[in-house]
This record gives C-alpha cells, sequence and structure tokens, in this order.
C-alpha cells in the first residue's frame, strides 16, 4: 500500500462500518429458523439448554450473523437501566432497606 493512502485507511473502514451483525438482535424470521442451542436460548428454554449441553453442544456456536447462543436470548438483552442505576451494567446502590453483616 501507498504510503500516502495508508492515514486514510482507518477512517473509511470506521465510516463505512455499521453496527456488526452480531450486536444486532435477531429478527423473528431468523429466530424461527433457529435449530437446537440457538432455538432453545431465543425461547429462554434452560432445560433444553441443559439438555443440549450434557448432550455435548458446542455451546459458543455462531449463526450466520456470528451471534452466539447467549446473545440471542431475550434475558440476555439489557436495554434500559433499572430504577435507580445510571446505566444497566453499573453497581446496585445500597440501599436503606437491607443491611450488610460483617463479620
Amino acid at each position: 500500500m501507498r504510503p500516502m493512502l495508508r492515514p486514510l485507511l482507518l477512517p473509511a473502514m470506521l465510516l463505512g462500518s455499521g453496527p456488526a451483525p452480531a450486536q444486532v438482535p435477531p429478527t423473528p424470521a431468523e429466530v424461527a429458523a433457529y435449530r437446537d442451542l440457538h432455538a432453545a436460548a431465543a425461547r429462554d428454554d434452560a432445560d433444553a439448554i441443559r439438555r443440549l449441553a450434557a448432550a455435548g453442544a458446542y455451546l459458543n456456536a455462531r449463526d450466520g450473523n456470528g451471534r452466539t447462543p447467549l446473545s440471542t436470548s431475550p434475558s440476555s438483552r439489557v436495554t434500559a437501566p433499572p430504577p435507580g442505576r445510571s446505566s444497566p451494567r453499573a453497581p446496585i446502590p445500597p440501599s436503606s432497606t437491607t443491611s450488610a453483616t460483617t463479620p
């Protein structure tokens, strides 16, 4: 690659990219097409997931868009922070109704 073009490569790559397919929730049609572990995860069917895992299912399998079974699970999607939290992943603030005991 010519040295003059090298500084333009990264900005061009970043501007031309949208969200990665694995970061976008599956469409209803994709969920309907899922089989095995992805289907169980999309239904939040913990018993089926346990059975498939015990039978040797590959837990990090990817669908056509790179999603793992965990990323297809509705319970893994966090869209808004719970009440009293600044972000979905922020630590839970101490509450006046609960007390921690120390030994």
